[in-house]
């Protein structure tokens, strides 16, 4: 991975970055103040001015997706602007590759919609700052896909074992051994995802792996 040194938002140099409106403007500082109420780091921001201020609010105003985010979770904007965004990176990798554990399917979907959606979030700003490259934006993408997809694999696995159609070896781990290989085409396999790419797998297994109760 080609890293940009610097995991920062509040590390970043100034960018020529440009609120959309001046009604845009005035409406995210609205919200800003409302955020800070609960996040002093927001109030930090908003009192402290300088390029984090402006990019934060020039980003907020031009992506409804980022500002919705942050109004949803404005802790993760608070963690975004002094925490290292790579390391709050792994960690919700982490969370999402442990979530299929002990949950049921609702509950892993709605853990999966949220982590895709607090990656993303992270993602973008790291992207827009300049504080991740091209390379390293797609790569980050592509490991989010990638626990999620072998935590739903795991997930499926283990509950056709509980439902007796499956003979695992370690229901720990529950595609160890399986003969179970799940491939990543496209842009997945690239390791090129962005944003909007669809996630694109083909699954083989070996019937003779001895995991399948009945063959037929």
């Amino acid at each position: 991975m080609n890293r940009v040194p610097g995991g920062r938002l509040a590390d970043i140099m100034p960018r020529p970055l440009r609120p959309f409106s001046q009604q845009e403007l005035k409406s995210v500082m609205s919200d800003l103040k409302e955020w800070s109420k609960a996040e002093p780091r927001v109030a930090t921001l908003i009192g402290s001015g300088g390029p984090l201020k402006d990019f934060v609010v020039s980003a907020l105003t031009l992506s409804p997706h980022l500002r919705d985010t942050a109004r949803l979770m404005p802790s993760l904007l608070a963690a975004a602007l002094e925490d290292d965004c790579r390391t709050l990176l792994e960690q919700l990798i982490a969370d999402a590759r442990a979530c299929w554990q002990g949950t049921s399917e609702a509950q892993i979907m709605a853990a999966l919609r949220r982590i895709k959606r607090q990656t993303s979030f992270l993602i973008a700003l790291a992207d827009l700052a300049g504080l991740f490259d091209g390379a390293e934006v797609t790569e980050w993408l592509t490991r989010v896909a990638e626990a999620s997809i072998a935590a739903a694999f795991d997930h499926l696995m283990l509950a056709a074992h509980d439902g007796g159609k499956l003979t695992l070896a370690n229901p720990a781990r529950p595609c160890e051994a399986t003969g179970l290989v799940v491939l990543g085409m496209g842009k997945l396999g690239g390791r090129e995802l962005n944003y909007s790419s669809d996630i694109d797998i083909v699954v083989f297994f070996d019937p003779d792996s001895g995991v399948i109760k009945d063959a037929d």
